[in-house]
């Protein structure tokens, strides 16, 4: 390039807002660096949620983990337990859904018979 065409260059990446080597990378050809994205494992089930939740709950009667050990398994067992009524919650709804007896959700948190023993 000669010095001129770098100026006009530089004043066009100005106008148009992007820095110049960016634009002169796109002259160029150079592709633009990509994002890769981790696959994150799947979604464990409701049984396996259930079944880690009480091997904490078994780890954590025996008393023999520090405080935080026992801190951390206390807080996945809490997550293990939400993710259980979270599906549980989709199920329900799928099943009134389909019986055509769709409540409104404040009815159905509110219904003290539908507690999920914990």
């Amino acid at each position: 390039m000669t010095p001129s065409q770098t100026e006009n260059s530089a004043q066009d990446a100005a106008q148009q807002g992007t820095p110049q080597g960016t634009q002169q990378g796109a002259q160029q050809g150079t592709p633009a660096p990509r994002r890769t994205r981790s696959k994150a494992a799947p979604e464990p089930t409701f049984a396996e949620q259930l079944a880690r939740a009480r091997q904490i709950v078994q780890l954590l009667e025996q008393g023999d983990v520090d405080l935080e050990q026992g801190a951390k398994l206390y807080r996945e067992a809490c997550q293990c337990l939400k993710g259980c009524q979270d599906k549980l919650g989709r199920v329900r709804n799928e099943i009134e859904l389909l019986n055509g007896e769709i409540m409104p959700a404040e009815d159905v948190l509110n219904r003290e018979s539908d507690a999920v023993p914990f």
